[in-house]
């Protein structure tokens, strides 16, 4: 069956998004962003992710890279638009049931990669968090 028309229940019902584990989307949470944005301290946490953002789906990586690269947050970011991955609404659902209030990446959304390697969507390209820094990815990857 062709995917492209139907409603999503998951991030890999859309085909742009091949299912996987390689890469975690995190949309931030409507209060969250306001405090991101309004804040001049930046109040994320690697470490609680999930207080401030809800897991949006896991794929597969499109690179094979462990840690992204500048050309697959590109894609990713591009294809999280939601011109281009629900035109016609077939995100809605999801978004919805996610307790989400936006279809399109934006600011302070996150790209987490099997590694542990997160960016966050800045005003102008990306804030890199190595995991270095925090917990590694298979103990905060669920919330």
């Amino acid at each position: 069956m062709d995917k492209r028309g139907m409603k999503y229940k998951t991030l890999n019902d859309c085909p742009l998004f091949p299912v996987g584990e390689d890469v975690e989307i995190w949309y931030a949470r409507l209060y969250s962003f306001l405090i991101m944005v309004i804040s001049k301290d930046n109040v994320f946490n690697p470490d609680k992710i999930g207080d401030t953002h809800d897991l949006l789906g896991t794929l597969k990586s499109l690179s094979g890279i462990e840690s992204g690269g500048a050309d697959e947050l590109a894609t990713l970011y591009r294809n999280l638009q939601g011109e281009i991955w629900s035109p016609k609404g077939e995100a809605s659902d999801l978004i919805r049931s996610k307790g989400l209030s936006h279809t399109s990446m934006s600011v302070g959304d996150i790209i987490r990669f099997k590694n542990g390697t997160m960016y966050m969507v800045s005003p102008i390209g990306w804030d890199r968090y190595d995991p270095k820094d925090f917990k590694p990815y298979t103990e905060t990857a669920n919330h």
